[in-house]
């Protein structure tokens, strides 16, 4: 009795093909990157204002514009973010109400950020032994987006020079 090998190759050629398939479509990062499914968006940092200023605090706002180039809602689902500075973190913040960017369009969020006292006067002393020279903030941000099909991380990381940072 001979056995037909074509049906075998074929059978094993469809598995290969349906196990690359599922593969790839399980993975978000291949998606984006030949362009099917879920683009990230594009989150900038517009400013970081100073809100208030007390003997207990500082209280900082964080101004970020949150552009969705896809072709769905995306809805924000939790995010997180410090603003570091001499080697320690100076702000801190979370976020978790609701917040939507509709669909191919930008939105604008205000965050806010509270300054940790201790680190106040550190950071001061610090702008003044640096004598004029310009002290690097870095500013970094972690997002989860929902999307139709599932969660999406947006992380970013902006460092520029604390004097042109905070808008005072």
């Amino acid at each position: 009795m001979v056995i037909c090998e074509t049906p075998r190759r074929t059978l094993a050629a469809w598995a290969i093909a349906a196990s690359c398939l599922v593969t790839f479509a399980g993975c978000t990062f291949l998606k984006e990157l030949v362009g099917i499914g879920p683009q990230r968006p594009h989150v900038t940092i517009k400013s970081i204002a100073v809100e208030g200023v007390s003997l207990q605090s500082v209280d900082l706002r964080l101004s970020l514009q949150v552009e969705n180039p896809n072709s769905f809602e995306l809805a924000l689902g939790t995010m997180s973010y410090t603003i570091d500075a001499v080697g320690m973190t100076i702000a801190r913040g979370e976020y978790s109400d609701t917040f939507k960017v509709p669909a191919k369009s930008t939105n604008h969020i205000r965050l806010p950020l509270k300054v940790d006292p201790k680190n106040i006067l550190r950071l001061v002393n610090e702008v003044m032994k640096a004598r004029g020279a310009d002290i690097e903030a870095v500013t970094i941000l972690n997002a989860r987006f929902l999307t139709p099909v599932g969660g999406m991380d947006v992380n970013l990381k902006d460092q520029r020079p604390l004097s042109t940072a905070l808008k005072i």
